[in-house]
């Protein structure tokens, strides 16, 4: 089915480059990058999972296993909104 999409110049010129690198056609390109995309936001980590992860790797001193920061969200999520 064709579809029509618009590109800023530097995106166009890095979809020509990758398909004279690759020898693959501009549309193979887009249809493996949506497929790609498609596959990571099913299969990857939660809200939770990525502030966890982040959390663990900032300044929160000792931790194992991220334990620090998930009481840290725990207790941000839990808390009401003030009016």
């Amino acid at each position: 089915m064709p579809t029509s999409v618009r590109l800023g110049r530097k995106t166009e010129q890095q979809l020509e480059r990758l398909a004279r690198r690759t020898g693959r056609s501009k549309s193979s390109l887009v249809r493996e990058a949506i497929a790609v995309l498609d596959e990571q936001l099913d299969a990857g980590p939660t809200i939770d999972k990525q502030l966890t992860d982040y959390m663990a790797k900032g300044n929160l001193g000792p931790d194992i296993g991220g334990r620090r920061a998930k009481a840290i969200l725990a207790a941000g999520f839990g808390r009401k909104k003030r009016p």
